[in-house]
């Protein structure tokens, strides 16, 4: 159902095809497997537009450079491939998109037309040869930190839900470029140990290791693949279903393949939320809960749906207890109150979809506490009620540090005077989306 369908970690070296490594390929033949196996899949999922991150992609040196053509072009002559270049329609869109969304949150960024580089061209390689007939959005690395990278990733991914296009990434990058002693960049023992890191934190989804890895490390490995990595990992959310491949070194650079998807519970109710309130928008009317949901979608719970621009609240609508007859049915109905009806502000237009940001929070049953020593304003929300007063603020806020804090503000969306004794209610939430 999402608009967002995972994506690829795929190496780049041109000896992989037949026409360059003149039967030397055949020594990466796992890999070689393993690419066909990746591109395969990823054309199975039928993408309408490929946005594939290449560590060669020329650029400005520190800007990350966006190719919005319409039409992109490359070939490997220079490798002794005589075959007629590659062509791959372009989504400036969407790659315009791009751009705005990374400048606004911070990355340093602007679009610039360019040939197709072998760390695209390789890759692509592999995906025609599997059927994918998608469009291509090429982005080039930048000088920027690594944790940059995962956050460019997370931020494409909003803009994927917010949108309606089909969109699977592409990671090309090698690992370290000195894993024997016939490396074409010499050897260094950091080679080994670097590979064997990242391909052990690849398996386990394990981000915070990625991000801190030291740049000695990176430096004395002359690895490729890093950024484009977290780039692929922040696109597939917290917590995404990876399948590794392969790994080898045939050539004394380290090959890794693997194929990455979001974790559909994670990422399934703001999907909801955003398909729901984009429908209403252009049709005015609810969008229909899918018939095909797992179980415990389809039962009965509260949720909120907050909406935010540039950091800032820019509209949030829930329920306390269950109104509709199932979860993903309140959220639905709750996204397009949080969109249009929040009195605190202007109804969201169509135009801003691409500039929020969304979250949803599903409600636990609310428990009743005896006193303001049971409550904890990291852990849990509170809901006060004083006869048919009621005021719920959600737990884990910025700015709200204290239980006193907590209940001030509750009471005052309650009408509640702050000094009046209340009920005391207090709940957990499973927190999806930024």
């Amino acid at each position: 159902m999402t608009m967002f369908l995972g994506g690829a970690l795929l190496p780049h070296p041109p000896i992989f095809l037949p026409a360059i490594g003149q039967g030397r390929e055949k020594e990466a033949a796992a890999t070689l497997q393993a690419c066909g196996e990746a591109a395969r899949e990823i054309a199975s999922w039928e993408p309408d537009v490929l946005v594939l991150i290449s560590p060669h992609a020329p650029g400005k040196a520190r800007a990350v450079a966006v190719n919005g053509s319409e039409s992109l072009k490359g070939s490997l002559r220079a490798f002794g491939f005589s075959q007629e270049e590659q062509c791959w329609n372009g989504a400036s869109e969407l790659a315009k998109s791009l751009v705005t969304a990374w400048e606004r949150g911070g990355i340093s960024c602007q679009e610039q037309e360019q040939e197709l580089d072998h760390g695209a061209l390789v890759p692509l390689y592999f995906l025609a040869q599997a059927g994918c007939k998608a469009k291509v959005v090429t982005v080039s690395f930048g000088a920027l930190a690594q944790r940059q990278y995962y956050e460019m990733g997370q931020m494409l991914l909003r803009l994927i839900l917010a949108g309606t296009q089909r969109v699977a990434v592409i990671a090309s990058g090698d690992l370290s470029h000195r894993v024997t002693r016939n490396a074409p960049a010499g050897y260094h023992p950091a080679g080994t140990q670097f590979d064997k890191q990242v391909v052990a934190a690849l398996g386990q989804g394990d981000v915070e290791t990625l991000l801190h890895l030291p740049w000695e490390l990176l430096e004395e490995a002359g690895e490729c693949g890093l950024r484009s990595i977290l780039f692929l990992l922040g696109a597939c959310g917290p917590k995404p279903s990876i399948r590794q491949l392969s790994y080898e070194a045939p050539f004394g650079v380290g090959y890794a393949v693997a194929l990455v998807k979001e974790n559909p519970q994670l990422t399934l109710p703001v999907d909801l939320a955003w398909r729901s309130i984009r429908h209403y928008l252009q049709q005015r009317t609810l969008w229909p809960e899918p018939t095909e949901l797992p179980p415990e979608w389809n039962r009965p719970g509260a949720a909120f749906v907050s909406l935010k621009k540039e950091g800032m609240l820019r509209g949030c609508i829930g329920t306390f207890a269950p109104t509709q007859p199932s979860l993903a049915a309140e959220i639905i109905r709750n996204a397009v109150l949080a969109a249009t009806e929040d009195p605190r502000f202007e109804p969201v237009r169509e135009e801003e979809l691409q500039t929020l940001q969304l979250s949803v929070d599903v409600l636990s049953e609310p428990e009743k506490v005896a006193s303001e020593t049971q409550l904890d304003p990291k852990e849990y929300g509170v809901i006060v009620q004083q006869g048919p007063r009621r005021g719920l603020l959600l737990p884990d806020l910025e700015g709200v540090d204290t239980v006193e804090e907590q209940l001030r503000i509750a009471k005052r969306k309650a009408g509640i005077a702050e000094t009046a004794a209340v009920e005391l209610f207090r709940f957990r939430v499973c927190r999806y989306g930024v």
